[in-house]
């Protein structure tokens, strides 16, 4: 019997002290995140090298192509999936003055 009630004093003893690891882990956890964190609201994700808005800050909402980051959701035209990564900027919906100013993206017509 004294060994069932030491068996559960140790098991009580080691239950509390992992909880309390996880709480102080949980802690750091966050202020890691709270410094190390960037957010779209902070103005500090940027649009990639490659994209025709290099450089500047990803909007909150749907950008001029129909995506929206934050959401992860998609509502434009479909060229403009591809043009933006590419360089070219945002389809207007007509083609024939699209392709005039921009006769290089002929090839997301095929």
């Amino acid at each position: 019997m004294k060994k069932f009630i030491l068996l559960a004093v140790i098991a009580v003893l080691f239950a509390y002290c992992d909880k309390k690891a996880q709480v102080i882990n949980q802690e750091e956890l966050s202020l890691k995140k709270a410094t190390t964190c960037i957010t779209l609201q902070s103005g500090t994700i940027l649009y990639a090298e490659k994209h025709y808005l290099k450089g500047q800050p990803i909007p909150l909402g749907y950008d001029a192509y129909g995506y929206n980051y934050q959401a992860h959701m998609f509502s434009g035209s479909y060229a403009n999936i591809y043009l933006g990564g590419d360089g070219f900027p945002p389809y207007d919906g007509n083609d024939v003055s699209y392709l005039d100013v921009n006769p290089t993206a002929a090839a997301h017509w095929t």
